[in-house]
């Protein structure tokens, strides 16, 4: 198994492991804020770019949110100038699926996918509906190339579905927006402790008691939320590898 951030070279004498990357845990300080976007820019065309090497046309996960979104219109804008082509594959419900929806949920994403899709002329919008196929049809083979019990089973189906719609395309470079959440999009959870910087105490308090009772957060989620981003960063590490034996990964910063 090779670890996020390492390389693994293997000879006759044996098996060696070494660490290549280390994420930077410096803050950013810029003057204004539009610095901020222009440097996000800037980082996510050259993560999208030097993926683009070498491929003709190329595929990427679209969804309704930011995080996909965000990567395929990067990569349409950068292939543009050379008339190379983005298909960007949706999963979406069955044909007349009218099932229940959860409060403040999104059941169908196609139609904001459809919409980021037609601001770029060389964005081919693909739906995928994994009609008939279930998770578990996929479970061997997912099992057999990662080798390990599958996480999330319920996006087995959809994610395999757009890796054969891929492959009948003939397209060899897939993005996505894995773990987009944990950097680029926004949670709204910054609002807490930008409350008790404020001062803003009853406020503090209504919205963590909303987020405790219908949310399911504990109240220790909370507290972390509000104070953490207060501690130094060092010491920030430190007690979340006490708490849970990790927090020295990648996808645990």
């Amino acid at each position: 198994r090779v670890i996020p951030a390492h390389v693994v070279t293997v000879t006759q004498a044996g098996i060696a492991m070494r660490r290549h990357w280390q994420p930077s845990r410096r803050q950013l300080v810029l003057r204004r804020p539009e610095d901020y976007s222009e440097a996000l820019r800037e980082h996510l065309d050259q993560a999208v770019r030097c993926r683009l090497r070498g491929a003709e046309n190329i595929g990427a996960h679209l969804s309704g949110g930011f995080d996909s979104a965000a990567v395929a219109a990067t990569a349409a804008r950068l292939l543009a100038p050379s008339g190379r082509r983005v298909f960007a594959f949706t999963a979406v419900p069955r044909e007349g699926y009218d099932g229940p929806s959860r409060r403040n949920r999104i059941l169908d994403e196609g139609p904001y996918a459809a919409a980021t899709a037609a601001l770029y002329p060389n964005m081919e919008h693909v739906l995928i509906r994994s009609e008939g196929r279930s998770p578990l049809d996929d479970l061997d083979r997912c099992f057999f190339l990662f080798e390990r019990p599958m996480l999330n089973i319920d996006n087995v189906g959809w994610n395999c579905s757009i890796y054969d719609a891929a492959k009948e395309r003939k397209l060899t470079v897939l993005l996505t927006g894995v773990m987009g959440n944990m950097g680029l999009s926004y949670d709204g959870l910054e609002l807490l402790p930008e409350l008790f910087r404020r001062g803003r105490w009853f406020q503090l308090w209504r919205e963590a008691r909303a987020l405790v009772a219908p949310c399911g957060m504990r109240w220790r989620g909370i507290l972390a939320k509000t104070f953490g981003p207060w501690c130094p960063g060092v010491f920030w590490l430190w007690l979340n590898k006490f708490a849970s034996g990790r927090g020295g990964e990648i996808a645990d910063y």
